[in-house]
C-alpha cells in the first residue's frame, strides 16, 4: 500500500457500520445508590452508515435506517462512481 500511495494515486477505502440505538435516556448519570432503571424500553431505530473516505481527504457518507443490503451498497458505489466519472 506504501507503493500505492507514493505513486501518487488516490486511494479510497469503504466501510460500514451502525449506531445500534439512537434513545440514550437510559444511559444517564444518577446519585450513588441511585436507581437507574427505566419503566418501560424505549424503543428506537439503528442508524446504518457507510463511509468512503480518500487518501486526498474527501469523504461520503450515507446514513441510513434500513437494513444494508446488496442493493443499498450498489447504489452508495454507483453515487460514489458518478462523483468520480463527472
Amino acid at each position: 500500500m506504501l507503493q500505492v500511495y507514493s505513486a501518487g494515486s488516490h486511494v479510497v477505502n469503504i466501510d460500514e457500520s451502525w449506531i445500534p440505538e439512537t434513545d440514550f435516556r437510559r444511559r444517564r448519570w444518577v446519585a450513588k445508590g441511585g436507581d437507574n432503571s427505566m419503566p418501560e424500553r424505549a424503543l428506537s431505530h439503528r442508524v446504518n452508515m457507510i463511509v468512503a473516505v480518500s487518501t486526498e481527504g474527501h469523504v461520503w457518507l450515507s446514513l441510513t435506517q434500513c437494513n444494508t443490503d446488496e442493493n443499498v451498497m450498489q447504489m452508495f458505489l454507483s453515487r460514489l462512481a458518478q462523483v468520480f466519472t463527472a
